[in-house]
């Protein structure tokens, strides 16, 4: 536990804390629009950082945990429609049903290692997306659901005005943090670093490299389906693209840009992003080009992200 007291980690904890207090503060002072901006970040947050418990951890890079993320849209859009209108216990079938998709998938992609893992994990996650997109009758094709309003959560505060929402967002954002945290810097993120570092010495150090990543692919499948819980809402509505492979490249981004080897790294990244993608769609049709040729630029000339950058820095004091 020696690396919680390095400077560089304290460093990160003040930077997450100031974060979240400038969520906070946007919270009583944003337009409506920035709201929804903001919100859309701190769902980028939770993605990306539970993306980093399998990536930035173990090493294993997957290409389907946009299909957890539409699991936990689509689960929790559809009880809403069908069962109950509790967001709370939305909120329980969206994990449940993210943590059950993920497990399997874990299982079966963790028969291969690196590239072959990785292309599993687009088989199955491609696999969903066509089920969201043929399952007509219940997903709603390729219209997917519409009419998923908020109500009331826990029956007392009422969560449809953003306002609200956005501090109901904020309010999870916090317990991903401390969630991840927790896992990152217990034995069991050790592990996991271990397993990264050499698989092989953990093996024999009597360590199970495939029973501890599969832990961290279920766990960030959960975030996963987390973050695709709170966009659901806040969209009213979902869609097929939800599972599109292309959009697991949205929590590898983060990641990157905002350092790999940092736990703040995902969450500045996200806000970044998202912050550069808003943006880009004002100012020019041709965003997705300017997007690309940005975060390259970005990738080439920062490419421990942000953070590492920062890193980088330290050490030179030291």
């Amino acid at each position: 536990m020696k690396a919680i007291f390095d400077p560089f980690e304290k460093f990160e904890r003040y930077v997450v804390i100031i974060i979240i207090i400038g969520y906070l503060i946007a919270g009583f002072l944003a337009h409506r629009f920035v709201s929804f901006v903001l919100i859309k970040a701190m769902i980028l947050s939770i993605f990306a950082m539970g993306y980093s418990v399998l990536f930035s951890r173990t090493g294993y890079l997957s290409f389907g945990h946009a299909a957890f993320f539409a699991v936990g849209a689509y689960s929790a859009g559809l009880f809403v429609l069908h069962i109950s209108n509790s967001m709370f216990l939305a909120l329980l079938v969206a994990v449940l049903s993210s943590l059950i998709v993920s497990s399997v998938v874990g299982i079966l992609s963790l028969l291969r290692t690196k590239i072959y893992f990785a292309m599993l994990t687009l088989a199955f996650g491609m696999g969903i997306y066509t089920i969201v997109w043929e399952w007509e009758s219940l997903t709603g094709g390729d219209d997917g659901l519409i009419g998923i309003n908020r109500s009331d959560f826990l029956g007392s505060l009422s969560l449809a005005p953003i306002s609200h929402y956005y501090f109901f967002s904020l309010l999870l954002l916090v317990i991903a943090v401390f969630l991840i945290y927790f896992i990152t810097y217990s034995p069991f993120g050790l592990i996991l670093n271990g397993i990264k570092e050499n698989e092989t010495r953990m093996r024999y150090a009597g360590f199970s490299p495939k029973i501890y990543s599969f832990l961290a692919f279920a766990i960030s499948g959960v975030f996963a389906g987390l973050a695709g819980y709170i966009d659901v809402f806040l969209e009213n509505s979902a869609s097929p693209i939800m599972a599109h492979w292309s959009e697991s490249a949205l929590p590898i981004f983060a990641v990157l840009l905002g350092g790999i080897e940092s736990f703040s790294g995902p969450i500045i990244g996200a806000l970044i992003l998202t912050a550069l993608v808003t943006f880009l769609q004002t100012v020019s049709p041709e965003w997705k080009l300017w997007y690309g040729l940005i975060f390259i630029v970005v990738i080439l000339g920062l490419r421990g992200g942000i953070m590492g950058f920062i890193k980088s820095q330290f050490r030179k004091k030291d």
